[in-house]
């Protein structure tokens, strides 16, 4: 099922936050594509970044895997 997020305030939240240096950010991955497939990059990123925050858990996804279900433009041309 879904979760609802609660709505946040800005008094409950830091004034910085470094992603990165918080493991929620995979390293930078080589698109080897020439297609305009950055979507399943910036989706997988997306995903990953989230799951880690919730969970704590650092689960790296496939970009690959998003461009092989895009059926409609083989995963080129923004999927």
């Amino acid at each position: 099922m879904f979760e609802h997020y609660a709505r946040l305030t800005t008094k409950h939240l830091p004034d910085y936050i470094n992603w990165l240096e918080e493991g929620a950010v995979t390293a930078v991955k080589d698109h080897h594509h020439h297609c305009a497939s950055a979507w399943a990059h910036t989706a997988a990123a997306t995903i990953e970044g989230d799951f880690y925050i919730r969970t704590g858990i650092m689960d790296v996804l496939s970009s690959q895997q998003f461009i092989d279900c895009d059926e409609l433009s083989l995963g080129c041309h923004g999927g």
